[in-house]
């Protein structure tokens, strides 16, 4: 039976009269929130021999009793209500009681189905306010029983619902989680794959009444630029990164300082800084930062913190004469020999007199010509 369905009938104890149907059963199919109302009359089958008196019951499909037992003695009527849990069918039982001789007792009854409260899919919010009738779901944000994978309140995507930022924005629709395995991010406005929502308070003032995302204490991966598509990894998330390293481009609320590409149209991905001048050698011209740039630098990356001159690097090569440079003057001699051969190491033009023209100058070379005769022995006589 379903609902509005009516039937006029009669049951009777085996006890003289006929035919002896002691039970009669109906099936009645409803869903699950459902209330059963069943509306019932009776009467005598022989008003002259009958006492008539019967007994009704609601049960589910298990057998499990919903409603009753209820005596009719004697006839009368009455309404009775079951809940339904679950959808299924559910069984309204009438035994004819032995009350006497010729027990026959005439009935009719109604069957009202109350829906208010019917809740299809069986997920805790009613057909009414469901947004998925026929599919369980918890979702409670956007829509309301619809599947919900990471159990963050915003339903999954399906094909009349996806997540499409605009319209969400500006009339609620197509709101569909748009990160449906992570329970801590839901919206992407720019749809750059990070999500709107935020971790870190500092982010509040600016971030709150903003319209994009909101605060969450664990939020993965979230969008510092939530209104333009980005992709930097490194130093923030969801900005935007020309060069494609992972570091993001600086911009008016976050420069270099802060952790921005210190090369930001250079593939720098090591954002390696030898001066630490604020622009990564990949960019700068003098990573050193010595006045002398790196093409003409024979210490491209050596010290930092001087400035070169004539004073500190007097060939002007980038070397700092005190501790990088060991041919001041750039004159093929290294500083120590020509300090050794009374030759000037800040003179290019001073190089160490070598008469026989061998390896050793003759501040050093006991024998200036070369003639096998020790010139100190010949000047100055033999050594002791």
């Amino acid at each position: 039976m379903t609902d509005g369905g009516s039937v006029s009938d009669y049951a009777c104890y085996p006890d003289g009269c006929s035919p002896t149907d002691e039970w009669d059963w109906y099936k009645i199919l409803a869903v699950n929130g459902d209330v059963v109302e069943l509306n019932i009359t009776s009467g005598a089958n022989n008003p002259t021999n009958d006492n008539y008196d019967a007994q009704t019951r609601i049960t589910d499909n298990s057998g499990t009793i919903l409603t009753g037992p209820t005596v009719f003695h004697n006839g009368g009527g009455g309404s009775f209500q079951a809940t339904v849990n679950g959808s299924q069918y559910i069984y309204f039982a009438i035994r004819s009681l032995d009350s006497g001789s010729y027990d026959g007792f005439d009935y009719s009854f109604t069957v009202n189905l109350l829906t208010q409260n019917r809740d299809t899919d069986a997920d805790g919010f009613r057909d009414s306010d469901d947004d998925c009738v026929s599919v369980s779901g918890t979702s409670d944000q956007d829509r309301s029983g619809c599947p919900d994978i990471d159990g963050d309140g915003w339903s999954n995507a399906d094909t009349n619902w996806t997540y499409v930022p605009l319209d969400c924005t500006n009339n609620g629709t197509n709101c569909a989680d748009a990160f449906p395995m992570d329970d801590t991010q839901w919206a992407d406005r720019d749809l750059d794959g990070y999500g709107d929502n935020w971790a870190d308070h500092a982010w509040d003032s600016w971030r709150n009444g903003s319209g994009a995302g909101q605060w969450v204490g664990n939020a993965t991966e979230p969008d510092f630029c939530p209104n333009s598509g980005g992709n930097s990894t490194e130093d923030r998330f969801g900005c935007t990164d020309s060069d494609g390293d992972g570091y993001s481009n600086p911009d008016v609320i976050w420069n270099v300082y802060a952790g921005a590409d210190n090369c930001e149209n250079v593939h720098n991905p090591t954002q390696v800084d030898h001066d630490s001048d604020w622009a990564g050698d990949a960019c700068d011209y003098d990573d050193d930062g010595d006045g002398v740039s790196d093409d003409s630098d024979d210490c491209g990356t050596g010290a930092t913190g001087w400035t070169s001159d004539i004073a500190t690097d007097f060939d002007g090569d980038g070397c700092r004469d005190a501790d990088e440079d060991v041919d001041d003057d750039a004159d093929g001699v290294e500083d120590t020999l020509e300090m050794s051969c009374g030759s000037d190491p800040l003179n290019a033009s001073s190089l160490p007199s070598n008469h026989d023209g061998d390896s050793t100058c003759d501040g050093l070379d006991d024998d200036d010509d070369d003639d096998g005769v020790l010139g100190r022995e010949r000047h100055h006589g033999p050594r002791l």
